[in-house]
């Protein structure tokens, strides 16, 4: 897996990147099932290891 730290620089839409939590070190995993906090929201974990699906690409959800 080929990856570089993005750290304070601009990351534009269509860039795959990944999320690490500060005080952890931990990463943001992403799922499909449903949080508790309602229904179209998804529910997201940390990970202790990083794997190529935990890469998140970034895309525009709307344009204004």
């Amino acid at each position: 897996m080929n990856l570089f730290r993005k750290a304070g620089e601009y990351v534009k839409f269509g860039e795959d990147v990944v999320f690490k939590h500060v005080d952890s070190h931990d990463y943001l995993s992403g799922s499909v099932r449903c949080s508790d906090g309602g229904l179209g929201a998804f529910k997201v974990e940390l990970a202790t290891t990083l794997t190529p699906d935990l890469v998140f690409k970034l895309e525009p959800f709307r344009s204004f």
